[in-house]
């Protein structure tokens, strides 16, 4: 009967198996923890100087209005690695930087894509992929900075005087399944009133 070089003992197969079980262990601990997070979206929100444009719109809202219409948007980008689902951007506070206080009686407004569907609906980002938010706009007469890509009656918005400026705004995104995310954006104008249109948005650390 032919002989083994080796013999092979208990401590061998004690040995083996518990360099299975780490490796079992391991690819499960990349599968459910460590993959998921590497190819996960990850979605962030930038102003690009040039993206504002004056459009004219002779209508009133709530009251406010004025022949034309400076409106800023924000780009959306998602910088992951698959695909996010329905992303909605909200307005989530506005400060004044002179008092430190939130606006009073200011609550979170949606904000509407500037591109299709043109609505508060929620998109999806390819990866890569980006769209254009609809942020702020102003009216040349009076001057007032209102929330919103559309000034439209049946639109959501809120309406801020522009000359208790500079402000900072919270804007935060949502999705189901990328993280949220939060970014702050001062605003200010140099002359509001004669420079109505001359707005400075800058993105906080």
């Amino acid at each position: 009967m032919p002989t083994l070089p080796f013999m092979i003992d208990d401590h061998f197969w004690v040995a083996l198996s518990t360099i299975v079980n780490v490796m079992l262990v391991l690819i499960v601990v990349y599968t459910e923890f460590v993959k998921p997070k590497l190819l996960a979206p990850r979605l962030d929100v930038y102003y690009v100087d040039g993206s504002g444009f004056v459009v004219e719109k002779d209508m009133e809202v709530r009251g406010v209005g004025g022949k034309f219409v400076h409106a800023v948007n924000l780009r959306v980008r998602n910088l992951g690695r698959s695909s996010a689902h329905k992303i909605i951007g909200r307005i989530t506070d506005v400060v004044s930087v002179e008092t430190n206080r939130r606006i009073e009686g200011f609550f979170p407004v949606p904000l509407n894509w500037a591109g299709p569907p043109n609505t508060a609906e929620t998109v999806d980002l390819n990866r890569f992929d980006e769209e254009f938010l609809g942020f702020i706009s102003v009216y040349s007469d009076p001057t007032y900075l209102y929330t919103g890509s559309d000034p439209m009656p049946n639109r959501e918005h809120r309406f801020i005087p522009a000359d208790k400026q500079p402000y900072i705004f919270t804007v935060s995104l949502y999705s189901d399944n990328a993280p949220t995310v939060r970014r702050r954006f001062k605003v200010s104008w140099d002359d509001p009133k004669k420079h109505w249109d001359k707005v400075n948005i800058s993105r906080l650390p």
